[in-house]
Order: C-alpha cells, then structure tokens, then sequence
C-alpha cells in the first residue's frame, strides 16, 4: 500500500502553497514525459503518473491544468483501477466514492 515516505510524502504536499504545487506537478509531469520519451518508464506508468496529478489538481480548482493531463491519457484504454500501483487503484476507488456522494448530495437539491 503506503510507504511511510508515500505518506510524508503526502503530508508535506498538503501544506503547498498552489503555486508551490503547480512547481510541482509541472515538474512531476516532465519527468513523466522525458521518462516515457526516453523508454525509462512504460506507457502504463506515465498514465499513472498523470492520473495522480490530474487528482492533485482538482483537489486544487486548477481546472486547466487537469485538462491538460487528462489530454496525456487514453481513456479508452487506460483503466486506473488496473493499474499494477496500488496507491492509483486506491485513488481511483476514493475518487469515485466522492463522486457518488457529490451526487447524491446535488440529487437532495433537484
């Protein structure tokens, strides 16, 4: 699952500023795209590497920017709850609880 280091990891990125996290996450996203060029990582792996940081962006509003990651994965292939990296299959799974519930909540109001 979660490493310690995942977790701290983790900690410490709650606290950025959003520009500090847009660093970042633009940084992260190179990695990706130079490891993936250079055949470093597989193509499953930089979808991965996006998916986290598409989920990073919307718990930040930075609306253009997850697009823009979003952009970089096929969707009509890649499935995050397939994914070999555990920690993307439990993103994925808390992501779509919190959409059924942000569902369920705008449905009280309609």
């Amino acid at each position: 699952m979660f490493s310690p280091n995942d977790i701290r990891n983790m900690k410490r990125a709650r606290n950025l500023s959003n520009e500090e996290a847009l660093r970042e996450i633009a940084q992260a996203e190179a990695f990706a795209d130079e490891s993936l060029e250079a055949h470093a990582i597989t193509q499953e792996q930089a979808w991965d590497i996006y998916f986290g940081l598409m989920h990073e962006c919307d718990e930040r509003r930075l609306i253009e920017d997850r697009r823009r990651l979003c952009g970089k994965i096929d969707t009509n292939v890649y499935n995050p709850f397939k994914s070999a990296d555990s920690g993307i299959r439990v993103l994925a799974a808390i992501r779509i609880r919190t959409m059924q519930w942000h569902k369920a909540e705008i449905a009280k109001y309609n």
